[in-house]
């Protein structure tokens, strides 16, 4: 049932907010042993679902995702829960105040349900490294969820509920969202404010939504769109029109096919996305073939500038303003001691490299980021020649767990992260038994073409 359905039964009465949200809360209980929630405070939701109830029953909009139970990446703030970002450095530390687009969502009807487990500060591919546990896979038992925004994948794979919030610098919404075999969107970098978001790197960051249906992502994204007055980055443009583009069809679209990624993507990854591919084309899309012969330094060119980000949004947590408080005889011994403790080995290893980097800019990060300014240009200028570009979402299957692919898992979503653009990752079935991906990439403030394909895409 779609979130449309499930509002305008609430609305009407003919089914409670209560039932729904005691019914999700029944269905995250069961679903325990995936380790995918950070926070679930059961009686909290249910008062957000009786207070709706009431609403409905005098009459009163409760608006378009009435009694709708979603869950929210442990990063995102919400006013009196836990905010831990799935590090021990921030154990008991609770929202001050509800981000921007967790209030958008309860401002629309939204029961916020749970905060979803995640890579610890949003730094990884797997959803392996939380203080919560690993993330499993309810689609693909034994391998990973991908990440870092698994919680949320998790959940919405698993049917516990509808819709996530994620957020994504690299990927970490369309990855996990490809490999758990659900719908993952991210708008133009400044679309979504991202005020009460736990920063990682903030060129690159942006909230994101997960979901079982593209028309379902795209409501959720008209909702969460616009501007706000305590980020300077939420754009001030006309609000998107979108899920009547979900159903719009791909009649007269130019589609693009980058015939670099097919040497980058394992063969049964690529041939299922051609077959989408093809697809498209029955429906009366026309394919054109643009190289970039680039796309390999995507990845390399986004580690380097993302690293550098993370040190300087992470030097917060020193156990002083934020993180463990450490004990030591003065700043640099408690700042060590509360960092050894407090992070994991993922995070450690991403403030040395970040270090590191800092220490070389002018050989390693000032040629990064001319890099990333070239990727960019070639990009829009391909997205001149098309409507929207299609790739895969990953060049891999999801990895059996405890396997590694030095984190090539993200060598595809970069592009769209480097280059601010919209891109939706929608599934396209199953290779070995395991969900396949594919994403959508279009001209920044332009979700509607990349609803319009993956809408399309869906249907197939």
């Amino acid at each position: 049932m779609s979130l449309t359905e499930l509002a305008a039964q609430v609305q009407s009465q003919s089914q409670s907010a209560r039932s729904l949200s005691e019914a999700a809360l029944a269905r995250l209980e069961a679903a325990s042993g995936l380790k995918a929630t950070a926070w679930c405070v059961p009686d909290a939701a249910l008062i957000q679902a009786d207070a709706l109830d009431r609403l409905c029953g005098m009459q009163k909009d409760a608006g378009p995702l009435a009694g709708v139970p979603v869950a929210i990446k442990a990063n995102i703030a919400v006013e009196g829960m836990p905010m831990d970002c799935a590090s021990a450095s921030l154990q008991g530390y609770k929202a001050p105040a509800t981000a921007r687009a967790a209030y958008l969502l309860q401002n629309a009807g939204a029961v916020l349900l749970c905060g979803a487990n995640m890579d610890e500060l949003a730094i990884g591919t797997t959803g392996q490294h939380s203080v919560h546990g690993a993330t499993g896979n309810p689609l693909a038992p034994g391998h990973v969820p991908g990440g870092s925004s698994s919680g949320s994948a998790a959940l919405v794979a698993a049917g516990v509920v509808p819709l996530a919030l994620g957020t994504d610098s690299g990927g970490s919404v369309r990855q996990p969202a490809a490999w758990c075999g659900v719908v993952g969107a991210v708008g133009t970098w400044g679309r979504v404010s991202r005020s009460g978001v736990m920063a990682h790197a903030s060129s690159f960051d942006r909230v994101g939504v997960l979901s079982q249906s593209v028309a379902d992502a795209a409501l959720a994204m008209e909702i969460l769109s616009g501007p706000d007055s305590q980020d300077a980055s939420a754009a001030e443009r006309d609000l998107p029109v979108l899920l009547k583009a979900a159903s719009s069809g791909v009649e007269g679209m130019k589609i693009g096919v980058l015939k670099q990624a097919q040497a980058m993507a394992d063969a049964s990854v690529w041939e299922a996305t051609q077959a989408t591919v093809e697809g498209l084309q029955s429906q009366g899309a026309t394919v054109k073939v643009l190289s970039l012969p680039e796309l390999e330094l995507a990845l390399p060119c986004y580690r380097v500038l993302a690293a550098v980000e993370a040190i300087s949004n992470l030097a917060r947590i020193d156990g002083m303003r934020f993180g463990l408080k450490a004990q030591g005889e003065g700043f640099h011994q408690a700042l060590a001691q509360a960092r050894s403790t407090g992070f994991g080995p993922g995070v450690k290893e991403r403030l040395l490299l970040g270090s590191y980097l800092a220490e070389h800019s002018a050989d390693l990060v000032e040629p990064s980021r001319r890099l990333r300014a070239f990727l960019k240009l070639a990009l829009f200028q391909l997205l001149g020649q098309v409507d929207a570009i299609v790739m895969p979402t990953t060049p891999g299957l999801p990895l059996a767990v405890g396997q590694q692919d030095g984190g090539t898992s993200d060598a595809f979503t970069v592009l769209s992260s480097l280059a601010g653009v919209p891109s939706i990752s929608v599934p396209i079935g199953r290779v070995q038994g395991l969900p396949v991906g594919a994403q959508v990439l279009s001209r920044l403030w332009d979700e509607r073409s990349a609803f319009r394909l993956a809408g399309a895409m869906e249907s197939l």
